[in-house]
């Protein structure tokens, strides 16, 4: 008998619910969480236990039995057969999994990364300085306004008073909303409608819109229902006409913006209650369900803490929810390409920034003229390396939307990601001008002081970057953070506090990889090569993927050849340019990773007793010049002055390191050096330590 193929595709039984029609039931019914719904249906049908997992498959849109769906159904009032995924609503949550195992770390070597953030000195070269590890972290923020939403929420019918000129309205002040944004509302719509003014809700007897309505005799009344999440200021906009209250617009604006974001609010607002006035419907303006507004809100917030791959995992989750609920939310596809683009500086770099791609672009075909969808896109050219586009797109959003703050920390840092890639004073000068600008608008967020204290790193003012990192410090206390003003101190030649520092990140997270690797670059300076080698050992043991890291091997390679073994040295020489030719592969060639290839198959080659480099290696090692004007960091510049030095010439040696001590004046102990530091010049430089 002939034997078929079996189908790969299992059928699933049962049936699909759709979350976002269960999500917006689930509201209307009065419930807010998942939980409270349980409770109640524990309640009507007396159950022992709420029914929470059941509830929750269901949401999660796994098949059920019909009969779960009709009790969810009466649960809420609701018809059952109303609540069932139609084909679309399958094939988008389809495609965000899809987008999800895209992003989940694998589990092959090849494609291994490690989940925790770079940060500066890894190890005894810096780490590629602030180029990686802090130049990594991207925060996009920017004032939002949401736009798409499902069609239920946009199938209202409104029923309108009779007039004969124009409609009067009432627009109801909120505490938790700046006076500024209901200020921009009345003046606007006082072009098409007579508005009542501030003081209006101060002289009734209450803030009720029916009896604001009926005692002042206003035909509308706008309420405006708030959400705080972190920095962000979800909005929802309520029509009160005829006795009847109906949601017509949800909004959300990024709190430092508001002053940039009110007029641009007011009048979206003032051509949606026209729409309304004309035809009593809203077909032809689209805005986003509350709940997939929350799940954005709350994924933004994520997305403004310190970028390390739990906050990323976060912001991810929520966006992907906002983007089931609605997949022509814009934003929320801006706020997936803003992740994707922060978690390609951890790794796989090449998947990320392609996934990362395809949701900007999303979000700018949804939505072409709105900051976040643009700066979001800016970002991801950063993370490219097509800085100088991503320069030309912030510039339209400044010209278009003013000072806005996140446009400005985002041009400050695409400034100075161009300076690093191709040094100009011009640029780094221009990074500090956005940084000081961006301090203006707000004296709180922690992300214009990481701006500030790179850029005055790269300007050689260290006692300045120091400030900038300790008020980062104060505000997002984590362990990278902290870590960053370690290293810090270690560049002022304040090994003690540095090392102190250091133990405190230890303290503060015991498992973590950080505190091990800067304590064995304190050691590997001070000479303790033994303990350094034992600590960079240690931090490679608790880091999650160890084949990512080109740095950290290099620096056990060093801590090795130092104490004369040769054969564990070459082992980590080996790994480390391995790893370099897989980032190769996916599509990673700075010139920072070249010179670092070099100098692994130098010592390779020295290790093996060599008289001189093989061909290939001579030849590559003959075009060093060029990488004096590309490299600007004291990880490059001292790996550049070792590679010289060990050629036979001193000179440039010298007058390379020079200027890896300028930048970083601790970076005179580095032991690999230290023949160097006879020489007068460097000496000078440091004397002040």
């Amino acid at each position: 008998m002939k034997e078929t193929k079996k189908n790969k595709r299992t059928r699933k039984r049962g049936v699909q619910a759709s979350r976002a029609k269960l999500t917006a039931a689930m509201h209307g019914a009065g419930f807010k969480t998942q939980a409270s719904l349980a409770d109640h249906m524990a309640d009507i049908e007396q159950l022992d236990q709420p029914p929470k997992d059941l509830i929750n498959r269901a949401f999660r849109g796994l098949p059920v039995e019909f009969r779960t769906i009709e009790r969810l159904a009466q649960a809420m009032g609701v018809e059952a057969y109303d609540l069932l995924a139609s084909r679309h609503d399958q094939e988008t949550s389809a495609q965000i999994e899809s987008a999800n195992d895209a992003v989940t770390p694998a589990e092959s070597d090849a494609e291994a990364f490690d989940q925790t953030p770079r940060h500066w000195h890894s190890a005894w070269y810096t780490k590629t300085a602030v180029a990686v590890a802090v130049l990594a972290i991207f925060g996009i923020t920017a004032a939002i306004f949401a736009h798409r939403s499902l069609t239920t929420v946009n199938d209202v019918n409104i029923k309108l008073p009779p007039v004969v000129d124009r409609f009067s309205l009432i627009v109801i002040d909120e505490p938790d909303l700046p006076h500024l944004i209901t200020d921009a509302f009345r003046h606007k719509l006082s072009e098409e409608f007579n508005v009542a003014s501030e003081f209006a809700t101060t002289v009734a007897d209450s803030l009720q819109p029916d009896v604001l309505a009926d005692e002042l005799g206003a035909d509308l009344v706008i309420r405006i229902a708030t959400e705080q999440v972190g920095h962000h200021l979800g909005l929802q906009f309520y029509l009160y006409s005829m006795g009847q209250e109906s949601l017509v617009w949800t909004d959300a604006i990024f709190a430092p913006t508001t002053q940039q974001v009110s007029e641009q609010l007011a009048d979206t607002l003032r051509k949606v209650l026209l729409e309304i006035t004309k035809t009593g419907n809203l077909q032809q303006y689209h805005f986003v369900h509350p709940s997939a507004l929350h799940e954005y809100l709350v994924g933004r917030a994520a997305l403004d803490q310190y970028s390390d791959i739990k906050n990323l995992a976060i912001a991810r989750q929520h966006f992907s929810e906002a983007i089931k609920l609605d997949d022509k939310f814009a934003l929320a596809q801006a706020g997936m390409c803003n992740t994707l683009s922060q978690e390609s500086w951890l790794g796989a770099t090449k998947k990320k920034l392609t996934d990362a791609a395809r949701f900007c672009e999303r979000g700018l075909l949804l939505n072409q003229n709105h900051p976040y969808p643009l700066i979001a896109n800016a970002a991801r050219r950063v993370a490219e390396g097509q800085v100088l586009e991503a320069i030309d797109l912030l510039d339209k959003v400044l010209a278009n939307y003013g000072e806005h703050l996140n446009a400005l920390i985002e041009m400050g840092d695409a400034q100075l990601a161009a300076h690093i890639n191709q040094p100009s004073e011009a640029r780094l000068n221009k990074a500090l001008d956005y940084g000081s600008r961006a301090a203006q608008k707000s004296d709180n967020y922690w992300r214009i002081y990481q701006l500030l204290g790179r850029a005055n790193y790269y300007a050689k003012n260290i006692s300045a970057a120091l400030v900038s990192f300790e008020k980062v410090a104060e505000t997002v206390p984590n362990e990278v953070v902290l870590a960053n003003l370690g290293t810090m101190y270690f560049c002022q030649g304040e090994f003690g506090l540095a090392e102190k520092q250091y133990q405190q990140v230890k303290q503060l997270t015991p498992d973590s990889y950080l505190p091990y690797e800067f304590l064995g670059m304190v050691n590997y300076f001070n000479g303790n090569f033994k303990a350094s080698l034992e600590l960079r050992e240690l931090a490679m043991d608790k880091i999650q993927s160890k084949a990512n890291d080109h740095q950290m091997w290099g620096a056990i390679g060093d801590s090795y050849r130092q104490l004369g073994d040769h054969e564990g040295a070459r082992r980590a020489y080996r790994e480390a340019a391995r790893i370099i030719e897989k980032e190769a592969l996916n599509g990673e060639h700075a010139a920072q990773n070249q010179l670092f290839l070099l100098h692994y198959l130098l010592q390779l080659q020295q290790l093996h007793a060599q008289d001189k480099p093989p061909e290939k290696l001579e030849l590559a090692l003959q075009a060093l010049p060029r990488y004096e004007n590309d490299i600007v960091d004291t990880a490059g510049l001292s790996r550049l002055s070792y590679i010289y030095l060990q050629l036979g010439h001193r000179e440039k040696a010298k007058e390379i390191f020079s200027k890896a001590v300028d930048i970083c004046p601790g970076y005179r102990k580095l032991p690999d050096l230290a023949a160097l530091v006879s020489d007068q010049k460097i000496a000078d430089q440091s004397s002040d330590l």
